[in-house]
């Protein structure tokens, strides 16, 4: 009867041994996944398809900018600083430059003189 006492104190013993035991290894399991080492792979990969994605998307992106700027026709043209986008080509321009070189400076540099420069916005001589 002592003995079967005995054995039932060391089984339980060794019962709860393994239970504490497979605690802690839980928590040390835990703890690694937890652990930079860890989550580098976890990161690098989540980079890797981050950035995957952003280059389809530059790339279709950039493909529907070609298409539109293909349609387009004309120049970028720069005035105070500010950009526009005018139909005017290359031999508009000169003509404007000739007929402008033409003109009397007086007349040039005349205050109200207006020109939209086959843009949307009328630029306009003044003194401000």
């Amino acid at each position: 009867m002592e003995k079967i006492k005995q054995n039932k104190i060391w089984i339980t013993i060794v019962v709860i041994g393994i239970i504490v035991i497979g605690i802690l290894l839980a928590m040390l399991h835990r703890q690694k996944q937890n652990s930079p080492e860890a989550q580098s792979s976890s990161y690098v990969s989540s980079a890797k398809a981050s950035s995957a994605s952003t280059s389809v998307q530059d790339k279709n992106n950039e493909k529907a900018y070609a298409k539109k700027a293909a349609k387009m026709s004309g120049h970028v043209l720069e005035v105070n600083g500010k950009e526009y986008f005018t139909s005017w080509t290359k031999a508009d321009f000169q003509k404007w430059a000739n007929s402008y070189m033409s003109m009397n400076l007086d007349d040039r540099h005349k205050d109200g003189v207006k020109e939209s420069f086959g843009t949307s916005t009328t630029i306009e001589n003044s003194d401000t």
